[in-house]
Order: structure tokens, then sequence, then C-alpha cells
């Protein structure tokens, strides 16, 4: 049983690194030829219209998407049943989101300036944001990587390719609404395709308990995902829009690194979940995974650093200034990766008081530096802000490992001499196999 465990999360992580290269590079491409048309000004308007979907979509489901797994697997419930509850819970909330925004929309006290197509775009791309997010917990928890993932690689080339075959003529709105339908087909192939048949179903009780249980995952889940964009909304509400767009475009070079710990997150989630917390494998699971990844991510960084003279080339004069921007942050990447690897391991043991500690000691550092440094340096001021406070996000997870596994740091971080040699084999036995 054990051979199979670990087999299946090597497949799972082979599969979800192969989907998150092809994902990663479809959506660069995109985004040069959405930066070029739109230009920085245009940019920023559409990462700030992302991130206000993005924030209400990920934390208006009040921690019960984060209780979703931790019910399924450890609560004694019948997965079928905590599907049923949660979907139709889920549908409520998004129903009770789109009454609430139209009231403050109409009455002009949200969404100023938004006209009424963009923001019945936004009201979707929010609500089906939402309901992508609980169904992939729901595939992660099943261990169906590879479907959830091939759902994803099928609506993103589709959006891809009406963007491609618009690209002359293409707008914001036009460019939202492509993400609507990409979204809303996502959704439905995950919903239809689910091994279980949807019947609504309300237990309070039970919501009652996942509400309370998933909001100390939701309030870590929140400080790490403020800590990561909190100078997003400074740079616009202290710089405006147009710098904004050149830090956006800093930030998704520089993120580019972490397709690494992207593609291992969904594995590792799945087999944490699946283990007793007293399993010595689990053990085994975090360390060998931080180690791989943390080194892969360090050579990506510096591999990324180096093309960083080409952003002009590829994205056009207009984007010079962020060079500098996309040089400082790719120094934290590396850092931020030791995070994004290893809460997993906190979420599966229902250990995230560890997690929301580490990221609110970093948010608070990351935004007093950015009311400090924006206002005197932009962009490059967030950068070097985020920088610093990511840089202690992983430093303070490096302390937690080393004093709960009782190992080096370079243990920790680093692949071995025997683990290189291994890789090599295994790099060299593929091989063969296709000559």
């Amino acid at each position: 049983m054990r051979i199979f465990k670990v087999s299946q999360y090597k497949k799972n992580i082979l599969n979800n690194f192969i989907a998150n290269i092809f994902n990663m590079v479809l959506a660069f491409v995109i985004s040069i030829l959405i930066a070029r048309k739109l230009g920085p000004t245009g940019r920023g308007y559409l990462a700030f219209f992302m991130l206000i979907a993005d924030l209400v979509a990920s934390y208006g489901h009040l921690g019960i998407i984060n209780a979703t797994n931790y019910f399924q697997t450890r609560m004694g419930f019948k997965k079928e049943k905590i599907y049923n509850i949660n979907l139709t819970c889920n549908i409520l909330i998004c129903i009770i989101m789109t009454v609430v925004f139209s009231v403050l929309y109409t009455n002009g006290i949200a969404f100023k300036n938004y006209n009424i197509p963009l923001f019945s775009a936004f009201i979707a791309y929010t609500v089906l944001i939402l309901l992508r997010s609980f169904l992939n917990t729901i595939y992660i928890g099943d261990e169906r990587i590879k479907s959830m993932n091939m759902f994803t690689i099928v609506t993103a080339t589709i959006s891809s390719v009406i963007v491609l075959l618009n690209i002359t003529h293409l707008t914001l709105f036009m460019y939202v609404c492509i993400k609507v339908i990409e979204v809303g087909i996502n959704v439905l192939l995950l919903l239809f395709n689910s091994k279980y048949k949807y019947k609504p179903e309300l237990d309070f009780k039970i919501i009652k308990q996942e509400i309370k249980y998933g909001i100390n995952p939701l309030l870590a889940s929140l400080s790490i995902y403020l800590n990561y964009k909190i100078d997003k909304f400074l740079i616009e509400y202290l710089k405006g829009l147009t710098e904004l767009g050149l830090y956006s475009n800093a930030v998704t070079l520089s993120e580019l690194v972490l397709v690494i710990p992207q593609a291992i997150a969904n594995p590792i989630t799945a087999k944490l979940y699946n283990l007793s917390l007293e399993s010595e494998e689990r053990k085994e699971t975090i360390l060998k995974t931080l180690r791989y990844g943390f080194t892969a991510c360090v050579i990506l960084t510096v591999i990324g650093m180096c093309c960083i003279p080409l952003i002009p080339v590829v994205y056009g004069t207009k984007y010079i200034p962020s060079k500098l921007m996309t040089f400082i942050l790719f120094l934290s990447i590396p850092f931020v990766s030791i995070g994004k690897i290893t809460t997993p391991y906190f979420y599966s043991s229902g250990n995230v008081k560890i997690i929301t500690k580490f990221s609110v000691i970093s948010l608070i550092i990351n935004t007093v530096l950015n009311f400090i440094l924006i206002p005197r340096m932009g962009g490059n001021g967030a950068a070097i802000a985020s920088t610093i406070s990511y840089t202690i996000y992983g430093v303070q997870y490096i302390r937690y490992f080393k004093k709960e596994f009782n190992v080096k740091t370079k243990e920790l971080l680093f692949i071995n001499k025997s683990e290189i040699l291994v890789l090599i084999q295994q790099i060299k036995n593929k091989i063969r196999r296709f000559t």
C-alpha cells in the first residue's frame, strides 16, 4: 500500500508540473499580448479588477472551502454529504453576494468606475471563481488531480485561442468576458465530471462546525494573500494605475519561478490529508518535497534574472521601468516558495495558527515598509518592501522546521549529493526508454 501511495504522489506531482508548465507558458504568451495591447495603465486597471474579484471569491465563503477536505477525511462524515452541503452553501453565498453587490452598485456606494456591462462581468467572474475553487478542492481531496488539470488546460486553451483571434481589436471588457467564458466552462466540466451526484442539502449544524473550523484557515489564507497582494493595493492607492501596471508586470515575471511549488501544492495536499498525523511518512514527505522544491526554485530564479534584459524587447519600451522591480522581486522568490510548499503540512493537521502567526508578522512588516517606500520610490519601493517581508516569512518557516524535525538548514533546503546522483540516474533511465 505504501508503494502505491508514493507512486501515486509522484504521478500527481509530474502531472501537476506538466499542467502548470503548459498553463504558465500559455498565460505568459497571452500576458505579453495583453500588456502590449493595453499598455501599463490598462494593464494596471485589469490587474486591479482581477485583484478585487479574486479577493472576494477567495474569502467570501466564510472558511467553508477551507474546511471541506478536513471534514471529508477526518470528521467521519460521508464525502458525498459534505459535497452536497458545501456546494449548496456556496451557491447560496454566491446569490447573497450578487444581491449585496448589486444594491451597493445601484446606490453608487461601490464599483463607481464600472459601467453596467463591466459590473455584470465582475459579478459573473467572481461567482464562477468561487465555485471553481470549491470544486477544485473536491478533486484535490479525491486525488483526481489529473482530471482537474485536464479541464484547466482545455478551458485555458479555448480562452487563449479566442484572445488570439480577437487581439487586433481586444478591449478590457472583451478580455474579461473571455475569462468569464473560460472559468464558466471549467466549472461545468468539474461539476458534471465529479464522482458525486449533486443533491441540494443543508445542515446548519455541520455548516456551523465547518465555519468554526474553517475560520482559522481562512484567516491564515487571508493573511498570506494580503501579504502577497498588499503592495498592489497600496501602489494603486498611492501611485495610480500606470505604476500598478508596471509593477504587476514585474510580479508576473518573478512569479513564473513559482511553477515548482504550485505544481507540488495540490499533490502534497492530497497526500497529507490521506496520511495519519502520526505517520513518519508525513515528515519524510514534507522534508524531501521542500528540499527538491527550494533547490529547483533557486536554479530557476538565477535563470530568470539572466532574462531580465529581454523585458523591453518582449513587452515594449514602456515597460523598461519594470526591469529593476523584477530583479528585486526575484531575490525573494525562493523564500516565498518555502511557505507555498509547506503550508499544506499545517492545513492537513489543523494547525493553522502557525501559518497565521508567520504571515501576519510578515504582513505587518510589508505594510509598514510599503507606506514608507512607495511614496518615495514607487514600484521599486514596493519590490524592496515585499522582498524584505517575504524573506522574513520564509526564514520563520525554516526556523520552525529545523526545530520540529531537528535538522540543519542545509538538510532542510538543499538536495544532497546522493539525491543528485539518484536524480541523474533516473533521468538517464528515462532517456534510455525513449532511445
